[in-house]
């Protein structure tokens, strides 16, 4: 079976919950919360941990939420590969509202990374022995993570290093997103992000 790692530079909590009909200035009575690990590239190791395969998750988390983010991850055995960050770890909010079955995302904004931070998931990945088979970079950057500076870690120095036989970016969200800071031939079809 082929080597699988995964990169999510802004992974998050997703809690959902569903009430019976939104209302502007009411105190809405929501269902108990699911609380789930999200973010492009965890999302990916959970669906092929979840068929049977394996991959390895790549990411930053910190403070209480990065804490309880790792917890929901090893609940569910996906192996990974943790840089510690000193801003807490995103969370988003999935609603549906049950009379019309219609679902709102309430998106937080990831974290920032230090320069450090940022450097040091990318360092990782270049040392990675034996180089992964394929790399799957999905999710939408944070703060400090910016399309420039990937761009130039990427494309001058870490692909050719890799060895690796496919690169695929499959689900990235608008804005900032790692096809731009890979350019174009580096990273798989633009889909909507979920």
């Amino acid at each position: 079976m082929p080597s699988i790692v995964t990169i999510t530079f802004s992974p998050c909590i997703d809690k959902s919950t569903s009430i019976p009909r939104l209302m502007p200035e009411r105190k809405l009575r929501c269902a108990v919360p699911v609380l789930e690990p999200g973010g492009g590239g965890i999302n990916v190791a959970r669906a092929i941990q979840k068929l049977g395969g394996s991959a390895v998750a790549l990411f930053p988390a910190g403070g209480y939420t990065g804490k309880y983010f790792i917890e929901l991850l090893e609940k569910e055995r996906v192996p990974s590969i943790l840089v510690e960050t000193k801003n807490e770890t995103r969370e988003n909010i999935v609603v549906r509202e049950n009379e019309t079955n219609l679902q709102y995302r309430f998106v937080m904004p990831g974290a920032s990374l230090s320069e450090k931070e940022a450097q040091l998931c990318l360092q990782i990945i270049q040392q990675l022995q034996p180089a992964p088979d394929y790399i799957v970079a999905s999710g939408s950057l944070p703060p400090g993570a910016g399309p420039a500076r990937c761009s130039s870690t990427c494309k001058n120095r870490r692909i050719s290093s890799w060895g690796l036989r496919r690169w695929r970016s499959p689900s990235l969200p608008t804005g900032d997103s790692l096809n731009s800071a890979l350019g174009p031939g580096m990273t798989g079809p633009e889909m909507r992000s979920r």
